[in-house]
C-alpha cells in the first residue's frame, strides 16, 4: 500500500487498523512524512512497557483526547486497541483498514522480533502473545468483529 495512493491534505484525519503486523504503524509513518501531519501510534499511549504493561485506560483516553485537541484539522492515528478506535473513528475524515493474510502477518512479526531483539526492545513473550492475537484476530475472542464493526462492515455481535 503507497501512501500516494490516498489522496490527503493538511486538513485530513486519518485512523489507520488492523491486526499486529499488518503495516499500520510503517504506513502511517509514510502519510504522516507526505503530507506533513502529525502522527500518534496508539502503542504509544496504551503500552507502559511494550506487549506486556499497559497503562490505565482512563490515562491512554485522555492522552489520546489531548492529541486530538492539539491538531484540531489535521492528523494521523494508527493502532489497534478497540477502546481508543472506538474514539479516533468517528472523527476520522477517512479509515484504512490494513489485513493481511496470517502467515504474512506472522512473518513480519518474527522479522520485527529479531530486529528489535538486538536492541534489546522486545521479548520472546512478548512476541508469542502477537503471535496469539494473530492466529486468534479472525475469530470471535479477536479483533476482527469489532475491526469490521468500526469500518462499517458488520454489525457488532457479542
Amino acid at each position: 500500500m503507497k501512501p500516494e495512493n490516498y489522496p490527503t491534505n493538511k486538513n485530513q484525519t486519518v485512523v489507520i487498523f488492523g491486526p499486529a503486523g499488518s503495516g499500520k504503524t510503517t504506513f502511517g509513518k509514510k502519510l504522516s512524512q507526505k503530507y506533513n501531519l502529525p502522527l500518534l501510534s496508539l502503542d504509544e499511549i496504551v503500552w507502559q512497557k511494550k506487549y506486556t504493561v499497559k497503562y490505565n485506560l482512563v490515562i491512554s483516553k485522555q492522552l489520546l483526547t489531548k492529541f486530538l485537541q492539539q491538531n484540531p484539522t489535521g492528523w494521523i492515528i494508527e493502532g489497534a486497541e478497540p477502546a481508543l478506535l472506538k474514539l479516533a473513528i468517528p472523527r476520522a475524515d477517512q479509515t484504512i483498514w490494513l489485513q493481511h493474510n496470517f502467515f504474512t502477518l506472522v512473518r513480519r512479526l518474527t522479522k520485527r522480533y529479531f530486529q528489535n531483539r538486538k536492541r534489546k526492545e522486545e521479548t520472546l513473550s512478548a512476541l508469542l502473545k502477537l503471535y496469539i492475537g494473530v492466529i486468534l484476530y479472525r475469530t470471535k475472542r479477536g479483533l476482527y468483529p469489532l475491526h469490521s464493526y468500526l469500518a462499517g462492515r458488520d454489525k457488532l455481535i457479542s
